[in-house]
C-alpha cells in the first residue's frame, strides 16, 4: 500500500512476463499490418468472404486476396481461421462491434475453430 501510496508502481514478474508478450505478439504484428490490411483483417474475423470483402471495400477480389496473403505472413499464421482466430484471442474486437458466432468456439494456439 505504501508503494502506491508514494506514487511508485510495482510490477509482478507475470505482469511484465504478460506486457512483454503483448508487445511482441499482438502489438508487433499489428503495428506492422497496414490500415487496409487491419480494415481486411477485421472483416475476416467477421466472417466475410473475400468476395464480400472486395464488395465492402470497392476493390477486386485479387486486391483482397493480395491484402490476406500479406496480413497472413505479417502474423505468423497459415490460415484466415488462424487470423480470425488470433484477432478473438487477443481482444482486438472490443468497440468494432464484432460478435462471436453463436456456438463457435476457438481451439487454443492452433487456430482451429471448434
Amino acid at each position: 500500500m505504501r508503494v502506491v501510496a508514494q506514487g511508485q508502481q510495482r510490477w509482478t514478474a507475470k505482469q511484465i512476463a504478460r506486457i512483454l508478450y503483448w508487445q511482441t505478439e499482438v502489438l508487433g504484428p499489428w503495428e506492422s499490418l497496414t490500415e487496409r490490411e487491419r480494415e481486411v483483417l477485421m472483416l475476416i474475423a467477421a466472417g466475410q468472404s473475400n468476395q464480400q470483402i472486395a464488395e465492402a471495400l470497392t476493390v477486386s477480389e485479387r486486391t483482397v486476396e493480395t491484402h490476406v496473403g500479406n496480413l497472413l505472413g505479417k502474423l505468423a499464421v497459415a490460415s484466415r481461421t488462424a487470423a480470425a482466430t488470433w484477432v478473438w484471442r487477443h481482444g482486438l474486437t472490443e468497440g468494432t462491434g464484432l460478435r462471436p458466432v453463436p456456438g463457435v468456439a476457438f481451439d487454443g494456439d492452433e487456430g482451429t475453430l471448434g
